[in-house]
């Protein structure tokens, strides 16, 4: 029986201490990347919340797209589990943060998406920076170094 998460690293989505969501990628050569958690087999759905939310605590918080992306840069960062973001995630950041950093990643198309997010979210009244990373990769694939960097850079403490 093939349920289709059979090779992925299941990711948690954890609300308050409970999971709500999951999502599971891929650890071999699929063409389907990540795999979300449908809305009925969650008790959130995943893009009604923010990954990693738990651990990101005062009103400052940097987004990222994937969950890979916050664990590697670790507390303070809260992933919206690709480059779009529903009105609820908007939502949530308005009455959680009063200022975010997008850091998206490098690819034109991504930056584009952090543009357009961060807009709505200044009209809401949120303070909004981009940051445009001058690596070449993706957060999740930073050196200690690099994370180090970007930790201090972005007053992530």
């Amino acid at each position: 029986m093939d349920f289709g998460w059979e090779y992925r690293i299941i990711i948690p989505i954890i609300v308050n201490g409970v999971v709500v969501a999951f999502q599971g990628r891929t650890v071999i050569d699929d063409k389907i990347r990540y795999k979300t958690s449908k809305n009925e087999e969650s008790i959130i759905p995943a893009k009604n919340t923010l990954y990693n939310m738990d651990n990101c605590k005062g009103r400052y918080a940097v987004i990222v797209e994937g969950a890979f992306d916050a664990m590697r840069i670790g507390d303070g960062v809260v992933a919206t589990l690709g480059t779009g973001m529903t009105q609820a995630q908007k939502e949530l950041i308005y009455e959680k943060y009063d200022e975010v950093t997008f850091l998206f990643d490098p690819e034109y198309e991504a930056q584009k998406r952090a543009e357009e997010h961060g807009n709505d979210l200044a009209a809401l009244g949120v303070t909004v920076n981009i940051c445009n990373m001058e690596w070449e990769h993706d957060p999740g694939s930073l050196t200690e170094e690099e994370i180090k960097k970007v930790r201090n850079l972005l007053k992530i403490y």
